[in-house]
């Protein structure tokens, strides 16, 4: 649904963007044209804009892709994103649910950096330094209650292939779910 201050033409031109950034391979005029539905003489004079912009990028054979501009857009955003504060929130709600200690981690050349962190008052108390590298992390953890917290929790698995990770951290076998809170 479009609201009144919508400008027509760029809306197009990110449909067109859209369809560029969902194609396997680079697309031909008549195959965009096709693929979004507006003539081809629309297409070709916002494709034309585009590569001005360098926002679409024509290859040797005529065919269109995204432009490299975009990469240098997305790496900005990449750069004033702050990870943390987007995902502070959801940490704490996570935290509530569960009563387990959420941390947001990186793993860099094998080493585990935590990022932020929210801790518990409860049972589960999994605790590391701000910018830490480690090799991993160890404390003690009973698998119950772990199995516990993630029932109290809205889960959803993350994928299929990778629903669950096996640990062995106590004589058991045990597996805690890694999964994604839903929204």
């Amino acid at each position: 649904m479009m609201d009144g201050n919508i400008i027509l033409s760029v809306a197009k031109a990110m449909e067109v963007l859209q369809i560029l950034s969902q194609a396997e391979s680079p697309l031909s005029l008549k195959e965009l044209a096709t693929r979004c539905g507006y003539p081809k003489s629309t297409v070709f004079g916002l494709l034309t804009t585009m590569r001005t912009y360098d926002v679409a990028a024509q290859t040797p054979d005529g065919k269109y892709t995204l432009g490299l501009r975009l990469f240098e857009y997305g790496r900005q955003v990449e750069r004033s994103w702050d990870i943390s504060l987007v995902a502070r929130p959801y940490m704490e709600h996570l935290c509530q649910r569960t009563g387990a200690s959420v941390m947001l981690s990186v793993c860099e050349g094998g080493s585990v950096i935590t990022l932020d962190q929210v801790e518990t008052r409860d049972n589960l108390r999994v605790v590391s330094d701000i910018g830490s590298a480690g090799q991993g992390l160890s404390g003690t953890y009973v698998p119950h209650q772990c199995r516990g917290a993630a029932a109290r929790a809205a889960y959803d698995p993350v994928h299929p292939a990778h629903h669950h990770r096996s640990d062995r951290a106590d004589a058991g076998d045990r597996s805690v779910p890694y999964r994604r809170l839903r929204h």
